[in-house]
């Protein structure tokens, strides 16, 4: 059996489902199964309430020589999802479709190594994760 999984996400949010026949899908005669929903607390904070003191990062409001905290706090919930995309690899999921905006694409795809990669087999650069679960699926649908 060829599991898929697909993986709709942004910076803050992930929402993987899971179908077993992705031409049955794509046809009608398959609904997808969410598996997980995995979020990032500190991704949904104002980059000012992410601010610190330590030398190297924010200080009273002010930027002093280190990264964006909100960017930062991205790229650590892209690579929560690579790890479980890569997991899911490993226990047998033949093919992966990502749905993300853009800009967290980027993130994502900077920690894809190139065994993962030949398991994406489509992503959709859309901000989908908030839309209603049943919305959401016609969206993807359309697009594959």
């Amino acid at each position: 059996m060829e599991v898929t999984w697909i993986c709709v996400a942004d910076a803050a949010e992930a929402k993987i489902f899971q179908i077993k026949n992705l031409k049955a899908f794509t046809l009608g005669k398959e609904k997808w199964q969410l598996l997980k929903n995995l979020t990032h607390e500190q991704s949904r904070k104002k980059g000012t309430d992410l601010n610190t003191d330590r030398a190297g990062h924010f200080q009273k409001g002010s930027f002093m020589d280190g990264p964006d905290p909100k960017k930062h706090e991205a790229e650590i919930f892209a690579r929560e999802i690579v790890h479980e995309l890569e997991a899911a690899r490993l226990n047998g999921v033949s093919k992966i479709i990502l749905v993300l905006p853009p800009a967290f694409y980027g993130e994502i795809k900077k920690h894809i190594h190139p065994a993962l990669q030949t398991h994406i087999v489509k992503v959709i650069e859309k901000d989908y994760v908030h839309e209603p679960e049943k919305t959401l699926e016609q969206h993807v649908l359309k697009q594959l």
